[in-house]
């Protein structure tokens, strides 16, 4: 009985060794997955930090441009304010060639006269 009882002492340590060796075997795997979870989780902190950022400059970026309505209108109003000048070129253009017109009427007026005159 002795040597049934020094055998299962025996196989009962082996069990003990092998459950420590396994036991600090998953405390080393628990370990090194803490620490790449807390790697990863700073990782995505760090992208969602970026992320955020670029979002904050997109919507600063967005208040600085003009909505399509107001582009609308602006343009508009300057084409109206194009229009008006167009006008007012043409009819100053056109006041120019009628005084343009005027003058050589005169002229010819006054050579005709002087024509009739000098040649008496």
């Amino acid at each position: 009985m002795n040597e049934r009882l020094v055998a299962v002492e025996t196989e009962m340590k082996g069990l003990r060794e092998l459950l420590n060796e396994r036991d600090e075997r998953y405390q080393q795997q628990h370990v090194a997955s803490q620490t790449a979870i807390l790697k990863a989780e700073a990782s995505v902190d760090k992208r969602l930090e970026g992320l955020n950022e670029l979002r904050q400059m997109t919507n600063d970026q967005a208040k600085m441009f003009m909505r399509s309505a107001e582009a609308g209108l602006a343009f508009k109003a300057i084409e109206t304010r194009i229009d008006t000048l167009e006008n007012l070129v043409v009819e100053r253009n056109s006041k120019g060639i009628g005084m343009a017109n005027m003058l050589g009427y005169v002229v010819g007026i006054l050579g005709l006269v002087a024509a009739y005159y000098f040649h008496r």
